[in-house]
């Protein structure tokens, strides 16, 4: 059984492999205190499972690129679900902290294969719009898992505790692996055009290191890559902050915070399906780019001049947080799909060093946000979203953009056909 690429069924697989890692963080969010009562430690040390994981996330992808390119997406996805299994389990019975934080980080770097590879597949059987829109679409799996993963941890945290949560996420696991097993083939172009024997025609296979060469000197590749990741900066300082700034010092409750939560992810959720929708109309990629781009940018701005004059009150920040949120749900699938097509024979690779920088950025967006929050203003996150989207903006206006009109010239010089 081989599912059709063109398919509902296929676009949702991608999806639930980039899901997996939201997922396995966000279900054990309810768990922490429970993890630190029964492994008898410290509920800062049970945050560290964590933090660890996506220290493990951010490391495993610079393999999976280019082994993915190598030898091919499906042993690379099966040996990242295999592991990913095996250290969900092992986590679920560790005894210890240290051995629990160990099998932690093992699973965040096997929750990378998946999430990295789907983005290359996409890349590997999908052009222009086509990829545009199978990029919006898988997206949206990585908006919704984190919507739904504190509540589904929760469900299952009062029968089977924090353990129980783990082995849960290990079962989702088994799945994937039996779902690419069954239903993913083989769409590295050159192990499809020479098989298991070797290369055809002579065509070499890339070598492991060469393809970050390749994209690291791409200069639209590492462009769309580096706006992508100032972006999810913005965001990043959000999700790190937003908890402090509306619980400590605006004084809502929890509850309520959960709500304003997921309104927000939904103002996100928006901004996909628009971009989505954009694409099958046929409107060029600048255009709901330089739009997200700008809105995010304003709508932060905004938020920090309020925060700055100290009158920036719970619906003022909800009210500029949801554009904000739909302008990158316009902004990631575009820069995703301007990295990824400049260099088909390297996706993995691409793919690779678009979610490391990601997760570099988002953490040192959370670190710079801790430093400077002061407990009594939301200056401290107000005032890296404005950074970190007025950063992107400006690296696209000034460089990628130029660059992508330059290309463009070269390929079509005044006077040709």
């Amino acid at each position: 059984m081989r599912l059709d690429p063109n398919s509902f069924a296929f676009t949702i697989l991608l999806g639930m492999l980039t899901a997996l890692p939201p997922l396995a963080t966000d279900m054990s969010l309810p768990a922490l205190p429970d993890i630190a009562r029964s492994l008898d430690t410290t509920a800062g040390a049970a945050a560290l499972t964590l933090s660890l994981f996506l220290v493990g996330f951010a490391l495993g992808p610079v393999a999976y690129g280019p082994l993915s390119d190598r030898y091919g997406r499906r042993p690379v996805m099966l040996s990242g679900c295999a592991l990913f299994v095996v250290a969900a389990t092992a986590g679920a019975l560790a005894g210890s902290m240290p051995m629990l934080l160990f099998w932690r980080v093992l699973q965040g770097a096997s929750a990378g294969a998946g999430s990295v590879v789907s983005y290359a597949v996409a890349r590997d059987l999908f052009e222009g719009d086509a990829l545009r829109r199978r990029l919006s679409q898988v997206s949206m799996a990585r908006v919704v898992s984190p919507m739904v993963a504190p509540s589904l941890g929760a469900l299952v945290l009062p029968f089977g505790g924090w353990r129980g949560i783990y082995g849960l996420t290990a079962a989702l696991a088994v799945a994937l692996f039996a779902l690419v097993a069954l239903a993913l083939h083989e769409t590295v172009p050159h192990l499809v055009e020479s098989g298991p024997a070797g290369p055809a025609n002579g065509r070499p296979r890339p070598r492991l290191l060469a393809g970050y060469a390749r994209v690291l000197g791409n200069p639209l590749c590492l462009g769309y890559c580096l706006v992508n990741a100032l972006a999810f900066g913005a965001l990043f300082a959000y999700i790190s902050g937003s908890s402090l700034v509306m619980i400590q010092i605006f004084g809502i409750s929890p509850r309520l915070f959960g709500g304003l939560f997921a309104a927000i992810d939904l103002g996100l959720l928006g901004g996909f399906f628009l971009n989505a929708r954009l694409v099958a109309r046929g409107i060029a990629l600048h255009l709901p780019l330089s739009s997200g781009l700008v809105l995010g940018a304003l709508s932060s701005l905004l938020l920090f001049l309020l925060s700055f004059t100290d009158r920036a009150g719970i619906a003022d920040m909800v009210a500029l947080l949801i554009p904000g949120a739909f302008a990158y749900g316009l902004i990631t699938p575009n820069t995703a799909h301007g990295a990824l097509q400049p260099v088909p024979e390297a996706a993995g690779v691409a793919a690779a060093i678009l979610s490391v920088l990601m997760m570099l950025t988002g953490a040192a967006s959370s670190a710079l946000v801790s430093f400077f929050y002061d407990g009594e203003t939301p200056l401290a996150m107000t005032g890296m979203m404005a950074a970190f989207s007025l950063a992107a903006l400006v690296l696209y206006a000034a460089s990628v953009r130029p660059a992508e009109r330059r290309l463009r010239q070269r390929q079509n010089p005044p006077g040709s056909r």
